[in-house]
């Protein structure tokens, strides 16, 4: 129960780190040489750490459902960070009352979004091949009880 419990805070950890790996695809680049792509892929790398020991460590759903659902929700909770940005920059009564110039950098919509894009569809991809492998587990299991 506890090393679920482990598992399961490493999955959150990971899940807030691919949140900025998509928040990373909306911010404005183009000082940097090696490009966007390179840098968000090079990011993903810190994600990918905490994500497989809690693979490891939890044990109570196959791996892709696990993963399935930790991509999907870093993908709804980047979206749902990305529309607060947009809204503040957007909105002429909050630019009196605070500067917002500080958000200029966040302007690559078309990356961003395209990066959201892609971890939300490994994330769906990952959840239905995880889930038809458990209903194919779960349909064995019980072909075996009953003959």
């Amino acid at each position: 129960m506890i090393r679920n419990f482990v598992g399961i805070l490493f999955l959150v950890g990971s899940g807030f780190l691919m949140s900025l790996v998509i928040f990373l695809g909306f911010t404005d680049t183009s000082k940097i040489a090696s490009g966007k792509w390179v840098l968000v892929t090079e990011a993903c790398i810190p994600f990918l750490i905490p994500h497989l020991i809690g693979l490891a460590l939890y044990r109570e759903r196959p791996w892709g459902i696990t993963s399935g659902v930790t991509f999907i929700a870093a993908t709804v909770m980047s979206l749902f960070m990305v529309v607060n940005i947009i809204t503040v920059q957007r909105s002429p009564e909050l630019a009196r009352v605070m500067d917002t110039s500080r958000l200029d950098a966040f302007n690559d919509y078309a990356t961003g979004f395209a990066v959201m894009a892609i971890f939300a569809a490994t994330g769906i991809v990952f959840f239905l091949r995880g889930r038809s492998a458990d209903l194919a587990a779960r349909q064995e299991s019980l072909e075996r009880d009953w003959a």
